[in-house]
């Protein structure tokens, strides 16, 4: 199947995932902060034999689908940082705005760092490029 991305989208990708503490790279449609792209370990997908062999093996047990918790897949786990990294950028892009003598300041970079990742966010008028890098190295 032949992408739909221009390469130099991938050559980008390839290059951020290439650096040796980057986990992950999104990139974001705005405002709505639909996942376009990702990439890098830490949003792969899991082959589909095993995401098989893990739902038959919690449903061999006897228990039904709503009485444990569901260990969220990868693409849940960029969808949740798809989320808040939206979420943060319209919150402190706003906020932004509003400081200083000009009104029409923007927000032109975001670094976010947490005890597990650090979310590096560069906002576009369209879209947004998330890395998350692991800030322990």
């Amino acid at each position: 199947m032949a992408s739909t991305h221009p390469p130099e989208v991938d050559a980008t990708l390839n290059r951020l995932t290439s650096y040796k503490n980057v986990q992950g790279v999104l990139i974001l449609s705005r405002p709505n902060g639909i996942i376009i792209r990702s990439a890098g370990s830490l949003f792969a997908l899991p082959p589909a034999s095993a995401a098989a062999e893990t739902e038959e093996d919690t449903t061999e047990g006897g228990q039904e689908s709503g009485e444990e918790k569901a260990v969220p897949t990868t693409s849940e786990l960029a969808r949740n940082y798809a989320k808040a990294a939206t979420r943060m950028v319209e919150a402190v892009g706003t906020d932004v705005r509003g400081l200083g003598e000009e009104e029409n300041d923007d927000l032109r970079f975001l670094r976010v760092r947490t005890k597990r990742h650090e979310l590096m966010i560069t906002p576009h008028e369209q879209y947004l490029l998330v890395v998350v890098q692991d800030p322990t190295n």
